[in-house]
């Protein structure tokens, strides 16, 4: 499996890219995961995956608020980020109003391969050092 999230803190904002392999099949993952941070940043993503993007991201809020814990600790998240009452709404606006053009901008002043830190755990079978990044840590 692989997934990608942003995180905001007070004094680091986090792009993180995490995944699940064989030892076996690290190298491969780890090669992929390379091509595919260079293919966004390097062309355009289509009409169709921006709108595939947005409506996912759009209705994962509703799906998050299907529990009482669920609503108070969104309404805490609103509050700890001093965020309006009606910031989902304003959410859902922005969202809608991202272009291309917005996701190549913010994908060539993130996606800074030199920047990132590659963690393996596990006992990876490598068939060199990680292509992805220069710094490598391995937790075994």
């Amino acid at each position: 499996g692989i997934n990608s999230d942003v995180s905001e803190m007070d004094y680091v904002s986090l792009l993180t890219i995490s995944s699940s392999t064989r030892n076996e099949t690290v190298q491969t993952l780890l090669d992929l995961t390379k091509n595919e941070i260079e293919r966004i940043k390097t062309v355009p993503v289509t009409d169709q995956e921006l709108e595939d993007a947005k409506a996912y991201i759009i209705g994962s809020v509703p799906l998050g608020l299907t529990s009482t814990s669920q609503i108070a600790e969104t309404l805490l998240t609103l509050q700890r980020y001093n965020l309006p009452v009606d910031f989902l709404d304003r959410r859902e606006q922005a969202i809608r109003a991202v272009s291309k053009d917005d996701v190549s901008r913010v994908a060539a002043r993130l996606l800074i391969p030199e920047k990132a830190t590659t963690i393996l755990v596990g006992q990876p079978k490598l068939s060199e050092k990680p292509r992805l990044v220069d710094r490598l840590s391995n937790v075994e």
